[in-house]
């Protein structure tokens, strides 16, 4: 999860797009130095789970120099010319299966004071 204690408040402006939907619209009508309890369910952050979103391919396609790992995050670009995330879920002989949703997909969290 994310957080911002030790950092300070997270700078944003409403209405920008600049935080998950489902805690901007939590946020509308709230006055300076007021607080509030928020759970943002996954369909309105980061997407649900989505076990369709796999891809396996052969090792080939990575530069053979590279030193690949479970966990390993990749900016990949889709056929459409759009920059996708991937995250390698498993790598088995010459295989390489990728997960390509997003690390929190499917999580729902609570916000409290101090977050």
């Amino acid at each position: 999860m994310d957080s911002s204690v030790g950092r300070g408040p997270l700078p944003f402006i409403q209405g920008r797009g600049q935080i998950v939907p489902g805690l901007e619209n939590a946020l509308y009508g709230m006055s300076a130095g007021e607080e509030k309890d928020v759970v943002v369910a996954p369909c309105d952050a980061y997407g649900e789970f989505d076990a369709e979103l796999f891809e396996t391919l052969p090792r080939s396609v990575f530069p053979a120099d590279t030193v690949l790992e479970e966990g390993q995050g990749f900016r990949l670009r889709t056929n459409s010319g759009q920059v996708a995330v991937a995250y390698i879920d498993s790598i088995e002989n010459d295989q390489v299966t990728l997960d390509l949703n997003h690390p929190l997909a499917g999580c729902r969290r609570a916000l409290k004071e101090g977050d």
